[in-house]
């Protein structure tokens, strides 16, 4: 049976079209924290090398920008379609894949001519469709050079060799240059220069001696963008954010990845100090948002501890950002068998759940109806808790990925090998659809408008997740039980209660837009108690609003 859940059209939605009850296209996204990224305001970019700090106090006043990734390049066509798409979100931000900007594809050969077809396409379908805030990644794979010790045949090497370095570099500065909107090289018609680079997308694979030739290139590549542009930021490729990192209870403690986790990552401790150990290679510091919103927070007190160590002080992104893939790195529709031959289980999931996943898992590769509104379901509660976790955390740039649903992953052969996250996709522009994630994260967009402090507050139980935001608007708070358990359909449903004061009389309340058919929030009034509200908090996420 196909599966037809979550699917909303996007006649209402596109530029030109007139916009639904409550949708405030291209306004400035607070998020909860300061933010100049609005249209008009194209420019909210941290000055280089000063940097905003990984600063983990409660309420810090920080710029963030929500970004869209990785979007598809191809073919330029579709690519307008689906800026069109994403223009009502409210988010001011796009992020190139690197997969889409490889160096040996661009140019072929050292003195060739350099290919921007595929960036320019980027740059002006997001521009027209009013994204002000661009990013590109740059893939740092070496085109001469041959396969560096330890690779496997055939492989080219991940980054460039000593050899390559100087051509590299060039190559960078073409690619900021042409982007840069100084009037000179420019990419025709450009509106709003692209300050935000990243270099290589995720920090992991490769050759033994991988690090040092990756951070090598990084500092060609940032001293080449600078000498382009002086206000460009460039980030390295982005830190796992999962696995070892979080099982340490004290950050500075374990010397490299366990085994588990070298499955997954390659790189040990080691090797991300060793690009740790050059904050004059890069201008942000980069963590991949794969895993669970607490496992983003631990890689961010990892990053912390080790930053801080260095007195190095560095605003942070945190790209890739898909739902929690529960199994991934293999089959996830095994019940059992040999470690290599069935998917690793991930937080919040533990190894007890993994049957029952199976069985999910399954019904989700057939497309059974009631297993694609969990996916769904879950990808919006995991994206909207992810952002608020990462605003709370001083994180300045937060990009989300994918857009649609990762075709080749969702199709029975593969098994579901990357678990949930395929399904994470917040448009279908094939069908002209819009999935639960992208009303949610419009619904929380939308509520904190005017809003622009964020910080977490304790109230009841840790297990409890609770948020105040504030800013001219006035405060409001958003909230979820966090159960650190799988729930599954059927489950029953896990509750916290909680007293929170609001000072108001009244407070709106509107759980976070899961379901499928679901465009605008199931709001409700309710009555505070000399201003208390009793909050039944689940694992949706609860937004809060005072009425006065």
């Amino acid at each position: 049976m196909t599966g037809t859940a979550g699917r909303h059209t996007m006649r209402s939605h596109e530029k030109g079209a007139r916009p639904a009850r409550g949708l405030r296209p291209r306004r400035c996204i607070a998020l909860a924290l300061a933010l100049a990224a609005c249209a008009g305001a194209p420019d909210p970019l941290p000055e280089p090398g000063a940097g905003v700090g990984l600063a983990l106090d409660p309420g810090a006043v920080r710029p963030i920008v929500l970004a869209i990734e990785p979007v598809p390049l191809r073919p330029a066509a579709r690519l307008d379609r689906v800026a069109r798409m994403l223009a009502p979100l409210g988010a001011p931000g796009a992020k190139s894949r690197c997969a889409d900007a490889v160096w040996s594809e661009m140019q072929p050969s050292p003195g060739a001519a350099i290919d921007f077809q595929r960036l320019d396409a980027f740059v002006a379908a997001f521009s027209e469709a009013g994204f002000p805030s661009l990013a590109i990644c740059l893939a740092t794979t070496g085109r001469a050079s041959p396969p560096a010790a330890g690779a496997h045949p055939g492989e080219p090497s991940p980054a460039p060799g000593p050899e390559d370095l100087d051509a590299f570099a060039r190559f960078v500065a073409a690619v900021v240059e042409r982007y840069d909107a100084d009037g000179v090289g420019d990419m025709p018609d450009l509106r709003n220069p692209v300050r935000l680079y990243q270099i290589g997308s995720f920090f992991s694979g490769g050759a033994p001696d991988f690090a040092d030739a990756y951070v090598n290139a990084l500092e060609r590549a940032h001293r080449a963008a600078h000498a382009a542009d002086s206000e460009v930021v460039v980030a390295h490729a982005a830190f796992p954010s999962s696995g070892a990192l979080l099982e340490s209870a004290n950050p500075g403690e374990a010397s490299a990845l366990d085994a588990r986790e070298a499955r997954v990552s390659e790189r040990s401790r080691a090797d991300l100090r060793r690009v740790l150990d050059r904050p004059d290679a890069f201008d942000a510091l980069a963590v991949n948002g794969l895993g669970d919103a607490v496992e983003i927070e631990a890689a961010l007190e990892w990053l912390h501890h080790e930053t801080e160590a260095r007195g190095v002080f560095k605003p942070v992104i945190v790209t890739e950002v898909a739902p929690t893939p529960l199994v991934a790195w293999g089959p996830a529709t095994r019940c059992a068998g040999p470690p290599y031959e069935i998917g690793l289980v991930s937080y919040p999931a533990r190894e007890e759940d993994r049957c029952r996943l199976a069985e999910w898992f399954q019904k989700l590769v057939a497309g059974q109806d009631e297993a694609l509104a969990w996916a769904r379901a879950r990808a919006a509660l995991d994206l909207v808790k992810k952002l608020i976790v990462a605003a709370d955390r001083g994180v300045w740039w937060l990009s989300v990925a994918p857009i649609e649903d990762a075709a080749w992953w969702t199709q029975p052969p593969f098994e579901a090998a990357a678990g949930l996250s395929p399904w994470g996709g917040l448009i279908d522009a094939r069908r002209s659809e819009y999935r639960p994630v992208f009303y949610a994260l419009r619904q929380l967009l939308q509520a904190l408008g005017g809003r622009d402090q964020i910080r977490r507050i304790f109230v009841g139980p840790s297990d409890v997740r609770l948020y105040l935001f504030d800013g001219p608007a006035g405060p409001g708070w958003i909230g979820w039980y966090d159960p650190v358990r799988v729930h599954l359909p059927g489950d029953a449903t896990l509750k916290r209660v909680v007293s929170l004061e609001t000072g108001a009389v009244r407070v709106h309340l509107e759980p976070i837009i899961t379901r499928p058919e679901q465009t605008e929030p199931a709001a409700r009034v309710i009555g505070t108690q000399d201003g208390a509200v009793r909050l039944e908090l689940t694992s949706t996420p609860l937004l809060v609003l005072p009425l006065r």
